[in-house]
C-alpha cells in the first residue's frame, strides 16, 4: 500500500486488495498534482474510476490528459512560465512550509515558475525543499549571502516576464497573484507593484505602501485596521516592500537588481527609488492580500545601523523635504490625538469609534459599540496625557491651516 498526506487530505491506494479511499479539503487539482507524480498511467485510471471523485471528472480529466503526454513520475516544463516566484530563504523550516502550502492553494503552477534560494540553511529546510510536492527549481549557496543576492540569484536563472519576490515568512491568501499581474499587464509605465501585507495573529496593516519622513522610509497605515479606508485605495506610491513584490524582469536586470552592498535590509527600498529615477512607477495594490510575521529570519538586523547609514548617505538629499511626516500623517488621520512621539511610531487616538492604542507593542485596536463609553473613555485619556494631548491639538490645527491655505 502507499500513502501520503498534508493537512489538507489524504489518499490510500491499495492496488492488491482493490482497496481505496479519497478524502480532500482544498481541491481536486490538489490531490492529482500529488498523484500524478506519484501513480503511473494505470494506477491512475484506476483512480479515476473510484466513484468518489467522479463529480469531479471533467476537471481531473485536465490532469490525466497532461499524463499521458509526458512521461510518468516527470513534472512538465514550461517554455514561458508569466512569472517567476522567487522565494530566498534561510532557516526557520516551519515558516517556509507554511509559505509553500499556501502557494500551492493560491497560485496556478502551470502557468508560474517557483525558484528558492536556500542561503546555506542548517535545519530541516534542505529536507524540506527537496521532498516537497511544488518541486522548486533549487539554487544552494555555501554560506549566507544576504536578502538581496540571494534574489538576485534567483533574477538570473528565472524565466518568467514578472519577478515576484516573496519572503519565507508570508501566507498568500486566495486571488492575491492575478490582481499584482492585472496592474502590470495593463499599464507599461508601471515597474513594480506591492501588496496590502497583515499581520496574522491581529490582521492589522503591516504595510500599505512605503513613504519618506526625510529620509527615513516608514509603512504607510502600519498599525491600522485591515479595513482602513486610506489602505484600502489603490495608489502609487515611493516605494514597497520586497517581502511581496511584483516586478518587470526587464526592468529589474536593466538596474542591476537589488544592490548587495545592502545586507538585509533598505535594498528593496533603494531598488525603487532607482526605478523612480529611471520614469518608472511603483504601485500599491489593496486587493492582493498576503499574511507576513514580518523580521522572522536569524539576523535579520544585525546590519540595519550600517544599511540606513548606506540608505542616508545616497539618498538623504535627495530626500530632504519630500515626502510626508509620518507624526503629521496620523495626526491629520485620526479625529483626536492623545499622544504621539516624534517620530509618529507611538501614539493614542481615536477615530470612527475605534481607539488606537500604539503606545506598546503589539499596537491594538479597540472597536466601541456604544458612544457612551468611547466619550468616557476619551475623557480619561485627555485627563492621563493632559499636556501632550494640548500640544498635538495645537499640531493638527496648524495642519488643518496650511492644507486650507493650500486649496
Amino acid at each position: 500500500m502507499s500513502s501520503f498526506s498534508n493537512p489538507h487530505y489524504m489518499y490510500l491506494f491499495d492496488m492488491k486488495n482493490g482497496r481505496k479511499k479519497l478524502a480532500y479539503g482544498r481541491s481536486p487539482e490538489d490531490a492529482l498534482e500529488i498523484l500524478r507524480s506519484r501513480l503511473t498511467d494505470a494506477e491512475m485510471q484506476e483512480v479515476l474510476s473510484d466513484q468518489h471523485i467522479k463529480t469531479h471528472q471533467r476537471k481531473l480529466a485536465e490532469y490525466v490528459n497532461l499524463l499521458s503526454e509526458r512521461a510518468p513520475h516527470r513534472k512538465p516544463v514550461m517554455n514561458s512560465p508569466e512569472s517567476s516566484i522567487i522565494i530566498p530563504v534561510f532557516n526557520r523550516a516551519d515558516l517556509t512550509s507554511e509559505c509553500l502550502e499556501a502557494l500551492r492553494g493560491t497560485v496556478d503552477m502551470r502557468t508560474h515558475e517557483l525558484i528558492v534560494v536556500d542561503n546555506a540553511s542548517t535545519d530541516d529546510t534542505p529536507a524540506l525543499l527537496e521532498t516537497h510536492p511544488l518541486s522548486p527549481r533549487l539554487i544552494r549557496n555555501d554560506q549566507n549571502l544576504g536578502f538581496a543576492r540571494a534574489c538576485n540569484q534567483g533574477a538570473e536563472t528565472a524565466r518568467g516576464e514578472f519577478l515576484l519576490f516573496l519572503n519565507n515568512d508570508t501566507a498568500p491568501t486566495p486571488n492575491w497573484l492575478e490582481p499584482l499581474v492585472e496592474i502590470l499587464r495593463g499599464d507599461p509605465g508601471v515597474a513594480a507593484v506591492g501588496c496590502r501585507l497583515l499581520y496574522p495573529d491581529s490582521q492589522l496593516i503591516q504595510h500599505a505602501g512605503v513613504a519618506f519622513d526625510s529620509p527615513a522610509p516608514y509603512h504607510l497605515w502600519c498599525g491600522f485596521p485591515a479595513d482602513w479606508p486610506p489602505a484600502n485605495e489603490q495608489q502609487e506610491v515611493d516605494a514597497v516592500t520586497a517581502a511581496c513584490m511584483l516586478v518587470r524582469r526587464s526592468a529589474f536586470l536593466d538596474l542591476g537588481g537589488f544592490d548587495e552592498s545592502y545586507m538585509n535590509g533598505f535594498e528593496d527600498v533603494d531598488f525603487c527609488l532607482r526605478l523612480r529615477e529611471k520614469g518608472h512607477r511603483i504601485v500599491y495594490c489593496p486587493t492582493s492580500v498576503v499574511l507576513h510575521h514580518e523580521s522572522m529570519t536569524e539576523g535579520r538586523w544585525l546590519q540595519e545601523e550600517r544599511n540606513f547609514d548606506l540608505f542616508c548617505e545616497r539618498w538623504a538629499e535627495r530626500l530632504r523635504g519630500r515626502g510626508t511626516a509620518r507624526r503629521e500623517l496620523i495626526v491629520a488621520a485620526l479625529d483626536e490625538v492623545f499622544r504621539i512621539n516624534s517620530s509618529g511610531s507611538r501614539f493614542v487616538g481615536i477615530r470612527d469609534r475605534r481607539l488606537f492604542r500604539h503606545d506598546a507593542s503589539p499596537p491594538t485596536v479597540r472597536v466601541f459599540r456604544y458612544r457612551v463609553p468611547l466619550e468616557l473613555t476619551a475623557m480619561w485619556l485627555r485627563l492621563r496625557y493632559f499636556s501632550r494631548w494640548r500640544r498635538v491639538r495645537r499640531i493638527k490645527a496648524a495642519l488643518t491651516r496650511s492644507r486650507a491655505l493650500r486649496r
